[in-house]
């Protein structure tokens, strides 16, 4: 018990040290590195039908029924562009970047005015931070086609800013997804009530349906971003207690 309380010290170095690893490129890695981790992705990225890679197709069934369900719920979301579809999701777009980038700022800004709010400002900037950085390591080692590049008939809703300037092999996962259920799942447990809880999680699921809508990920890169920030909020809860 004593060495824990002793490594509860250096919870702002870890912190630090989440931020820098966002901050570093994933491309600045060493080259031996770079090569090893792209030897050891996962068979199936590599293959068919599952990232419409234009490669030889995958036979496993289970593998094509899960893309096929992917695809049909891709479709079914993305396709809904009736007047309170469209409001509500152009709505979630407008509003993605501020929240992503603008809560631990301004969690930072008020533990500054308040000076008493320390522990609750570093769990989210600390869930923050580990959602970009796992999300962009796994964007690099899956590189997944976004269905815009990968589907015929589908052409991204450019006219909305989530959905501009975007790589075409950078789908898996949502980085909207991962960013927004972190902070939603920091918050919620920072704060369990139901007037946090379930706006948290309306406002992460709603920017998370958005990209799908907008034609730049597959359910399940949202689906995937979603356990990643879950899971990123979580560790850091437990790690700075």
């Amino acid at each position: 018990m004593g060495n824990w309380l002793k490594l509860k010290r250096f919870r702002p170095a870890l912190i630090v040290s989440a931020f820098l690893f966002v901050i570093y490129p994933v491309d600045a890695q060493p080259t031996g590195l770079r090569t090893l981790l792209d030897q050891q992705r996962f068979q199936v990225f590599e293959k068919g039908d599952f990232f419409d890679s234009g490669r030889s197709i995958s036979q496993s069934s289970a593998l094509n029924t899960f893309y096929g369900v992917d695809k049909t719920l891709f479709f079914a979301v993305f396709n809904s562009n009736g007047p309170a579809m469209t409001t509500w999701m152009s709505t979630s777009d407008l509003v993605a970047y501020p929240i992503m980038f603008g809560t631990p700022v301004a969690a930072l800004i008020l533990m500054g005015v308040r000076g008493d709010d320390y522990h609750n400002a570093l769990e989210l900037s600390g869930s923050w931070a580990g959602a970009v950085g796992s999300s962009m390591l796994l964007k690099h080692l899956v590189k997944r086609v976004r269905p815009f590049a990968a589907l015929k008939g589908v052409v991204a809703k450019t006219g909305y800013a989530g959905a501009k300037g975007l790589s075409s092999d950078a789908s898996m996962p949502s980085g909207h997804a991962t960013i927004a259920f972190a902070l939603a799942t920091s918050l919620s447990v920072q704060h369990p009530q139901w007037y946090v809880v379930l706006p948290s999680a309306l406002i992460a699921s709603s920017i998370a349906t958005s990209r799908v809508w907008l034609g730049v990920h597959y359910p399940s890169d949202v689906a995937m971003g979603a356990v990643l920030g879950v899971t990123s909020a979580v560790m850091v809860h437990f790690l700075i207690q």
